[in-house]
């Protein structure tokens, strides 16, 4: 029963750090195109992590 409880609360502790994954992940990539253009880079495409499509349906 010890194990089964640790591993209860690992994953209590565990579990905001995934939630809001997605949202720290957004907050830095909008402070790194901030910086980017802050810099005076504008000329110099920014990299992004994800693939636009033009999908025209």
């Amino acid at each position: 029963m010890n194990a089964f409880m640790q591993e209860v609360v690992r994953a209590a502790k565990e579990s905001p750090k995934l939630f809001f994954a997605p949202l720290t992940g957004a907050i830095d990539a909008i402070r790194r195109e901030m910086n980017h253009l802050a810099a005076g880079d504008r000329h110099e495409p920014v990299r992004h992590s994800h693939t636009v499509t033009n999908d025209q349906r």
